[in-house]
C-alpha cells in the first residue's frame, strides 16, 4: 500500500512538472531539475521506480511554486493548482522566471567574485616575485656595469 501511495505521488509530481513545462514556467523537465538543484537523472530514476520523491522534494516544489495544491500532490484530491491560480498570467510567469534568473545570476556573481579574489591574490604574488627578480636583476646589471667600467679603466691605464 505504501509503495502504491508513493507511486501515485510520484506520478502526480511528474504530471505537475509536465504542467510547468506546458505553461512555459520551465523550458523542459531538465530545465526544472537544473534550476531547482536536482540531478538531471532524478526523473528517469523515479520513472523507472528506482527511487521516489521525498517530503523535501514536495516542500521545495511548494516553496518555488506556491500556487500548487499540497493536497493534490499528497492525495490527488482537488485540483493541481490552488483556486484562482489555474492560469498564471504572463506577468506572473515573467516575474517568477526573472526571480529565478536573478537568483542564478546572483550565484554566478558570487562565484566570479571568488575567482576574481583568487586571481588578484595570484597577481599580487606574481608581482612580488617579479619585483624581487627585478631587484636581483638590477643588482646584477649594476655589478656588470661596475665590472665593465673597471675593465675599461684598466685598459685606459695601459
Amino acid at each position: 500500500m505504501a509503495k502504491e501511495i508513493l507511486s501515485e505521488v510520484n506520478d502526480r509530481i511528474i504530471s505537475l512538472i509536465a504542467s510547468f513545462v506546458d505553461r512555459g514556467i520551465y523550458n523542459s523537465e531538465r530545465d526544472f531539475l537544473i534550476k531547482n538543484g536536482y540531478q538531471t537523472s532524478k526523473l528517469s530514476e523515479i520513472k523507472s521506480q528506482k527511487t521516489n520523491f521525498k517530503l523535501e522534494d514536495v516542500r521545495l516544489i511548494l516553496t518555488i511554486e506556491p500556487e500548487v495544491s499540497a493536497d493534490w500532490i499528497m492525495t490527488g484530491k482537488g485540483s493541481m493548482y490552488l483556486a484562482g491560480d489555474n492560469n498564471r498570467s504572463d506577468y506572473e510567469r515573467l516575474y517568477w522566471d526573472m526571480a529565478k534568473k536573478y537568483d542564478l545570476a546572483n550565484e554566478k556573481v558570487i562565484e566570479l567574485n571568488n575567482k576574481l579574489g583568487e586571481a588578484q591574490g595570484e597577481l599580487k604574488a606574481y608581482k612580488q616575485l617579479v619585483s624581487s627578480q627585478d631587484t636581483s636583476q638590477s643588482s646584477f646589471s649594476l655589478g656588470c656595469k661596475v665590472a665593465e667600467d673597471k675593465i675599461a679603466y684598466e685598459r685606459e691605464k695601459k
